[in-house]
């Protein structure tokens, strides 16, 4: 089966705009996903500060000296961000490998 010039350039034509609204689509699914990491640290940061603060509390509460305050609260902080900077790179490194999936998949259809 053949189909005339005006058959090809309306597919052409439909399948141009499919092309560029699953483009437009992958964009805004990477956007919101970031914007979900993004979200996803700030409430891992939040939990984090709630337990390290309700730590020292009952640290503080327990022992009186104001060296042993000093030192927990410098652990404490340096701990926090430890755990924080692992978090974070753990979702930049999964977002990253999906991204490049998606890429070489994407790389792949149009070859």
């Amino acid at each position: 089966m053949f189909l005339t010039i005006q058959q090809g350039a309306e597919f052409d034509r439909v399948i141009s705009e499919l092309t560029d609204a699953r483009t437009q689509l992958e964009e805004d699914y990477f956007k919101c996903r970031s914007e979900y990491t993004s979200a996803i640290n700030m409430l891992d940061d939040s939990r984090i500060k709630a337990e390290e603060k309700e730590k020292l509390l009952q640290e503080l509460r327990v022992s009186k000296p104001s060296e042993l305050s000093d030192k927990l609260i410098a652990i404490s902080e340096t701990l926090q961000k430890s755990r924080l900077e692992a978090m974070k790179a753990e979702r930049k490194s999964a977002e990253l490998t999906d991204r490049e999936n998606f890429l070489s998949k994407l790389l792949s259809s149009r070859d």
